[in-house]
């Protein structure tokens, strides 16, 4: 990492100091540029987020007292853990490799699908009342089970809030992704989340300031597709490129991209044949600007 890497990556994020005792991480790796303060209420499900290498296993090995911060550390219940042993924390790791099914690689990855929603009900009844930090990349996981979610990239916390607020309003592309959802990150330029590929209008409840970083989220059922540039002039439409098409169900969902960002729509399988939507095929998007939401990215 440069100098003007570090420069520009956000310092470590401090662990609110409101949240009731239960665990409290505030503490760097530097070996591994994890940098980390997140809080877990005392009776709470936090789930943590984040895409492979993002620091997750890092903070939950700090946690846990297997791996010790180079700065920093870990409180449960108001006690400094310190330097203590793992078996003196009163701390359990669960970890996502099963000794017996070393293949699975998540825990309810190969359960059948009547058999998941009774597990989740289960999990729920376990963690009552429990301090819990869940580590999962499933949307349903997050909903039923932790009353809070916390994104992690790069080694910092990029967004944390309710869950249901984060996933139906993500400010950071891996919840968007978890939640199944278009995002486009750029500034506010004259009333579009200008991003270097292109510019998208939507709504917001407040007009930001010019220059405020932002992101524009949309679903992919909102997006139309084309053989051609729709007549008009519509306040969002794209040229893109399909990358792949996956049947889900009774829909198909047709990723593409435009310039450098990536754009999913949902059509019927219909719709999929009729434009002969095929890896390669160029296509033209069109998204109302009443189906886009957009937010600050920060707090």
């Amino acid at each position: 990492m440069t100098d003007d890497d570090a420069s520009r990556r956000p310092a470590r994020r401090k662990a609110s100091s409101s949240v009731p005792a239960g665990l409290v991480l505030d503490a760097t790796v530097a070996q591994r540029d994890v940098a980390v303060g997140l809080a877990v209420a005392a009776g709470e499900t936090v789930a943590l987020f984040g895409p492979n290498g993002a620091g997750k296993s890092t903070v939950l090995d700090v946690v846990a007292g297997l791996l010790r911060p180079s700065a920093g550390g870990v409180t449960l219940g108001g006690r400094a853990l310190g330097a203590a042993p793992p078996h003196e924390r009163q701390v359990a790791l669960l970890a996502q490799e099963p000794l017996l099914f070393p293949h699975l690689d998540e825990p309810m990855a190969a359960l059948d699908v009547a058999v998941a929603p009774a597990l989740r009900q289960t999990l729920r009844t376990v963690l009552a009342d429990r301090t819990v930090l869940l580590v999962t990349h499933d949307a349903l996981d997050a909903l039923l089970l932790a009353d809070r979610v916390v994104v992690l990239d790069h080694g910092r916390v990029v967004e944390e809030g309710p869950t249901r607020d984060v996933l139906a309003r993500p400010r950071s592309a891996f919840a968007a992704q978890v939640a199944g959802l278009n995002l486009v990150a750029g500034t506010w330029e004259d009333d579009a989340v200008r991003h270097p590929s292109l510019d998208v209008r939507g709504l917001c409840a407040a007009a930001p300031a010019r220059g405020t970083e932002v992101v524009a989220v949309f679903s992919p059922s909102a997006v139309a597709v084309f053989p051609q540039a729709p007549a008009g002039s519509p306040r969002n439409s794209f040229e893109a490129t399909v990358t792949d098409v996956e049947p889900l169900g009774d829909r198909v969902r047709v990723r593409t991209v435009v310039g450098e960002q990536a754009v999913a729509a949902e059509v019927t399988p219909g719709a999929a044949a009729e434009l002969d939507l095929v890896p390669g095929a160029r296509v033209h998007l069109l998204v109302k600007a009443v189906e886009v939401a957009v937010h600050p990215t920060g707090p």
